[in-house]
């Protein structure tokens, strides 16, 4: 239990037990995680921000002993109202059981596969003619000489993975391991295990690149984490990428400034495809699915493509299966690409003006109400709801004698 100060005030045996620590010589002890003279076990118990400001959370953290785990602590922090400030009780769980170190060496065959996928990715995946296809590729020829950490910003399915493969394997560094992690599908401690864990990246040199796929997902002491452990000596280059400029995310609170400042040296932009229409036959040739009839281009360039190149690749595999292997036409690419065509197609309707159409509408009814009156002004005036000298002046401004 921590008081208001964040100090150890109780700890009972079982906490003794697990943590290999007396309470006796540990009472009143500050607990911090900002600290640098804090220890590794202060670091592990110390609850996030959000506990202090009253929300009770549950946080998975590796033993201080372990190397980052396995094993783990699970720690339920319940922040308690007190008369004179607030305090904090965790419960501790351990989970899971030490690993033992296991040494790993590429098998041949292995590292064949490896240098057959490398050679897949070259500059020539992102050729193009226009601007900002030129300047995507200086960026990316430029970035692969260095090791400055880079973040690659773009829509869902630009290329962002494939660009930071295209980085890796025409940089020096080609000849380590490239490592992609998720951050949406992963949790936090397996990140964590995996980059700074024991038998993790750390703890590695076989590891050239590291790139984290919307890392604004990450706990923020995990991102913070991340941020000293790339300023040490031999760790990988890490690459990260997002949907949004990390500034924004920043603003947003749902990145640490620090990460920003440290992971963030160059910046590369991805532009979608609806910007890249000159480049669409090379990029279905790319795909290698077969022959394409000069008809499917039109349709294609009707699309917005909201889900850029993974919506591209996907709907030209559902027509290649659709041509059985025979020449793709429009009539084998999806029904929605279709229908886009024909819509891009359909004449513009004309469109007349409103006060036009009114003056029509109101003409049309003035001669509707005369004939069945006669000619009669007053008559025709009062079926129109009128005066008659409004029936007048309005037929005088419409042209009607």
């Amino acid at each position: 239990m921590l008081g208001a100060n964040r100090r150890l005030r109780y700890a009972n045996p079982a906490w003794e037990t697990l943590t290999g620590k007396s309470f006796a010589a540990l009472r009143g002890t500050r607990i911090s995680a900002t600290r640098e003279s804090a220890s590794p076990l202060w670091k592990v118990l110390a609850p996030p921000v959000e506990v202090w400001n009253g929300s009770a959370m549950q946080i998975r953290r590796a033993r201080p002993d372990a190397d980052h785990g396995p094993p783990w602590w699970d720690i339920s922090f319940v922040p308690l109202t007190q008369p004179h400030g607030s305090a904090v009780i965790g419960f501790l769980t351990q989970v899971g059981e030490a690993q033992e170190k296991h040494s790993f060496r590429e098998p041949p065959a292995l590292a064949t596969v490896r240098e057959h996928h490398a050679k897949q990715f070259t500059l020539e995946l992102f050729a193009g003619s226009s601007p900002n296809m030129q300047r995507l590729q200086q960026q990316l020829r430029t970035t692969a000489l260095v090791h400055a950490s880079v973040w690659i910003r773009g829509e869902p399915g630009t290329g962002k993975e494939t660009a930071a493969r295209v980085i890796h394997h025409i940089g020096p560094w080609k000849e380590k391991a490239f490592v992609a992690l998720d951050c949406r599908a992963l949790q936090p401690y397996l990140i964590e295990q995996l980059c700074i864990g024991r038998g993790g990246f750390a703890s590695s040199k076989a590891v050239g690149t590291l790139l984290l796929k919307s890392p604004e997902l990450l706990p923020r002491e995990l991102q913070a984490k991340f941020v000293e452990w790339s300023e040490a000596k031999n760790a990988p280059r890490i690459i990260s990428c997002s949907a949004k400029p990390p500034g924004e995310l920043v603003i947003e609170g749902s990145l640490v400034p620090g990460f920003l400042a440290k992971l963030a040296a160059l910046a590369i932009d991805i532009p979608p495809l609806r910007e890249r229409f000159d480049e669409l036959p090379g990029m279905v040739q790319f795909f290698s699915l077969g022959e394409c009839d000069e008809g499917i281009w039109p349709a294609l360039r009707a699309h917005s493509w909201p889900g850029n190149l993974r919506e591209l690749r996907s709907a030209m595999n559902d027509a290649a299966k659709n041509a059985s292997g025979n020449l793709i036409t429009v009539e084998h690419l999806p029904l929605y690409l279709c229908e886009m065509l024909l819509i891009a197609n359909s004449p513009t309707p004309r469109f007349v003006p409103l006060a036009e159409t009114l003056e029509s509408v109101e003409r049309e009814a003035i001669k509707a109400a005369l004939e069945s009156s006669n000619s009669q002004l007053s008559v025709a005036a009062k079926r129109l709801g009128l005066s008659r000298e409004k029936l007048m002046k309005r037929m005088k401004t419409l042209g009607m004698e």
